[in-house]
């Protein structure tokens, strides 16, 4: 509908704003200076980086050499101790080729205390003499060591074998070494082998990592055997079949590893973890270790070294170094010099990059300004809206292509009590615009117009139609500076808003014509109705009075007139109401539901034999009570009708009603247990006039289920049947829970 505003706005003269690209305004290519605190800051990081680089090699070297002098140090501790072991076994060789047969347990117990290797030779576990035995002998062999004082010596394991080596000395006999006399070591491959070498080579041999006969406590440590061979004579044969032959027995010793290795590596400063392997470096495995100091540090560098005695046997040695060698002072110079180093390089891109980037920041400011200038003006040019703006003094600034177009005319340079004659402002009824009701005028006075509307006649006589805002321009000590008015085109707008008008007002006649015409024809069509009605009843009521009855038939036709007559009443009431179904307007009321539907069925009356459930809970809300009344009293009526007593389950006509919470919607049901509807026709039964049973069966108009429909769906919720053949019918339909 069109309002009469009471203000219209000047259109203002446009200034010419240039059309601006946001990249026009920027520098193409950033000033080879921005790059110097970069270039500075990489040539001191560069220096920086150099001296870390020969601080490190620096260190590394000398930490090299701190661990290799460390490792050769202690390669130089162990092998003088094997040389000391070997020099000790041949000592004792020695002492068995001068004792021959004055060699007794006494004789070997009193050189071993001689030698006082638990004070001289730290891990050694004893010294020990092994003699070879005649495998026809073994029983005068034991009985002579028992003779000795060795209670209950005996060889083992037994079983006939030649040549046979068992344990007769090992000094000092303590618990441990008590538990390995008469023990056959050439039984043991590990041990064999180690033997035979020594024998073949006519010197000192290593076994690989055993378990000695010494470990009786629950913890046992990895052990090894040195054997040293003892020929006949002395000396040893020139062969290795004369030195098999001549072979009369070993001196030995047994060492526990970790007693062994523990005192030799276990103080050492140099290395983190050393581990000992019985063998070769191919040998070096879980299987062969020996001993190992401590855990492997992790990253540390490792040496590989290895120690050979005689001609068999040795042993592989592997030192982790840690990674904190060189002293605390020295591991700090190198992360020292990259600090130092980095904060100098920092500090100095930092001074020359804030010197550059303040005269950046102006020229970027400077670019910036252009480049939001040129955005307002590209928008202001391209906007569909007319755009006006005016100084303080009411000289136009802008006014853009759109106002242009809106006013057929570009901006003046009149003052503002020019605008009305120069832009052809006008009011809604045609006459001229006073300069106290326009729009922009009033925004210069300080005032915020909203939703304006005036007219402009163009120089060719046409007019258009004009809406929008105008709004004050304040400086930073808040007075006015200038003004912008911005409108639209509403002659369409209007025109329609008329013509929605003149509709509306058109339809509304049409009715209230139809109302008119329906109240009518309704009751011009009952009245002769009703006239067939009494002639009929009056007829009946003739023939009855003569006493010779009815004739056949006659009386039927009568009651089925009037049934029919009753029926167009019905149909002509159905169809007026289906007319005003969801065009009436709807009075919104709170509504208890289950209240309503006892009064439908009140007002329903079911016959005797038909029960109506009304299953809770059931909603109250607020909504148009007379039209969900009207949808309850045809379903619950139309279920009433089909409702049928089914003896085979012990039903009677039954009728149910109940309700679910939807979301924004109720939805209730109506079921009965009738015959049910094909789905063939869920759709049809929907239809005006549409029934499936013949209507002299089944009373009705067919139009009820037609109002429903109508009713529910103009209300903004739906209405559907679930239903089979045989199976009763349910009647479903959504109601909004607000209006």
């Amino acid at each position: 509908m069109p309002t009469t505003p009471t203000t219209a706005v000047p259109p203002v003269p446009p200034t010419a704003a240039p059309t601006v690209s946001p990249t026009d305004a920027r520098p193409r290519s950033r000033p080879a200076r921005l790059l110097q605190p970069w270039l500075v800051l990489l040539a001191a990081l560069g220096l920086t980086l150099t001296a870390a680089v020969l601080a490190q090699r620096a260190a590394d070297a000398r930490e090299q050499a701190m661990v290799l002098r460390a490792v050769e140090e202690d390669m130089r501790r162990l092998q003088a101790r094997m040389d000391a072991y070997v020099a000790l076994l041949r000592a004792t060789r020695a002492f068995v080729d001068t004792q021959d047969e004055r060699l007794s347990r006494e004789t070997f117990a009193e050189f071993v205390a001689r030698l006082r290797i638990q004070r001289d030779y730290p891990g050694i576990q004893g010294v020990g003499w092994t003699p070879r035995v005649d495998g026809q002998r073994v029983a005068g062999f034991e009985a002579g060591a028992r003779a000795q004082g060795l209670d209950g010596f005996t060889v083992h394991p037994p079983g006939p074998r030649e040549p046979m080596f068992s344990i007769l000395y090992l000094e000092p006999l303590d618990a441990r070494n008590r538990a390995a006399l008469g023990y056959d070591m050439s039984t043991e491959p590990v041990r064999g082998r180690a033997m035979a070498e020594a024998r073949d080579h006519a010197g000192p041999a290593l076994t690989g990592r055993v378990t000695l006969k010494q470990e009786i406590d629950a913890d046992k440590q990895a052990g090894f055997l040195m054997y040293v061979p003892v020929y006949a004579g002395g000396a040893a044969p020139a062969t290795v079949a004369q030195r098999r032959a001549a072979l009369v027995g070993y001196v030995y010793a047994p060492f526990r590893a970790a007693d062994f290795f523990g005192g030799l590596f276990g103080g050492s400063p140099a290395s983190a973890a050393v581990r000992v392997y019985a063998g070769s470096a191919a040998d070096a495995g879980p299987q062969a270790l020996l001993y190992q100091s401590a855990p492997v540090p992790h990253g540390g560098r490792e040496l590989r070294r290895s120690l050979a005695v005689g001609k068999g046997g040795g042993f592989t040695l592997v030192f982790t170094a840690r990674p904190d060698v060189l002293p605390f002072g020295e591991r700090l110079m190198v992360p020292g010099i990259a600090i130092v180093g980095g904060a100098v390089s920092l500090l100095l891109f930092l001074l020359v990059r804030a010197q550059i980037e303040l005269l950046q920041r102006q020229r970027e400011q400077h670019a910036r300004t252009a480049e939001q200038k040129a955005l307002l003006d590209q928008l202001i040019d391209q906007s569909g809206e007319g755009i006006i703006m005016a100084d303080a003094q009411g000289v136009v600034r802008v006014f853009n292509p759109a106002a242009r177009a809106q006013h057929g005319v570009g901006a003046s340079d009149g003052r503002p009590e020019d605008w009305s004659r120069d832009y052809g402002l006008q009011g809604l009824d045609g006459q001229p615009l006073a300069l106290a009701d326009t729009p922009l005028y009033r925004a210069l006075q300080g005032q915020t117009v909203q939703d304006a509307r005036w007219q402009v006649r163009r120089p060719d006589g046409s007019v258009c139609v004009l809406a929008g805002t105008a709004t004050p321009l304040r400086g930073a000590d808040g007075r006015v500076a200038g003004a912008v008015l911005i409108s639209r085109d509403e002659t369409g707008r209007l025109k329609a808003e008329q013509e929605r008008e003149a509709l509306l007002q058109e339809i509304s006649r049409s009715n209230r014509e139809l109302d008119q015409f329906a109240y009518v024809a309704s009751h011009d069509l009952k009245a002769p109705l009703r006239g067939i009605g009494n002639l009929a009843q009056w007829i009946e009521e003739d023939l009855g009075s003569l006493g010779t009855g009815l004739p056949d038939g006659v009386a039927d036709q009568l009651r089925l007139l009037r049934g029919r007559v009753g029926r167009m009443e019905s149909l002509i009431d159905g169809i007026l109401l289906y007319s005003r179904a969801g065009r009436t307007a709807a009075t919104q009321e709170a509504v208890d539901v289950a209240l309503l539907l006892r009064e439908t069925v009140e007002l329903l009356s079911p016959p005797a034999g038909v029960e109506v459930r009304i299953e809770p809970p059931l909603p109250r809300f607020t909504t148009d009570r007379v039209a969900l009344q009207q949808v309850f009293m045809n379903l619950i009526g139309n279920a009433i009708k089909h409702a049928a007593p089914r003896p085979a389950q012990g039903q009677g006509a039954r009728v149910e009603v109940s309700c679910q919470d939807d979301g924004r919607l109720w939805r209730f049901a109506v079921s009965d247990n009738g015959p049910g509807i094909a789905p063939a026709y869920h759709e049809r039964i929907w239809g005006l006039f549409q029934t499936l049973e013949a209507r002299d069966k089944v009373e009705g108009t067919g139009i009820g289920l037609s109002i429903v429909r109508k009713a529910v769906e103009a209300h903004g919720g739906r209405a559907w049947v679930e239903s089979a053949e045989g199976q009763g019918a349910t009647f479903f339909f959504t109601w909004p829970k607000s209006s």
